[in-house]
């Protein structure tokens, strides 16, 4: 099962389709949504339309990525890991203290919201 605006559908592994099982189904705006597999706490892939009948359809996320790859003619593409958007945060804090020595920028060290969670 997942949850998409709230509500829950099953998804076909066979089939890239999304089924609801609740009236509300899938809404406006839900195109682009992730689809995560809450089992096993990963990205499925993309939901790129619906139908009159509540089915959604998803892109796998590999296909997206093997698309990314082709098209850029990447050897490596995946998604950013939490201590990488620390160090990026970072690194733009760093950038707009040089560039703004009259302001303060950065992280806030006490927030544990932007500290990189390391498993």
């Amino acid at each position: 099962m997942i949850t998409i605006s709230d509500c829950r559908t099953d998804i076909q592994q066979s089939n890239p389709s999304l089924n609801k099982t609740e009236a509300q189904g899938i809404c406006d705006g839900d195109s682009g949504a992730w689809v995560i597999d809450t089992l096993r706490c990963e990205l499925y892939g993309q939901l790129v339309a619906s139908d009159w009948f509540g089915s959604g359809y998803v892109i796998p996320m590999q296909l997206i990525f093997d698309d990314i790859k082709r098209q850029f003619k990447a050897e490596h593409v995946e998604l950013p890991t939490t201590v990488d958007v620390y160090l990026a945060k970072q690194a733009l804090a760093d950038r707009m203290n040089e560039s703004h020595p009259d302001r303060k920028f950065g992280l806030d060290e006490d927030s544990e919201d932007d500290l990189p969670l390391l498993f």
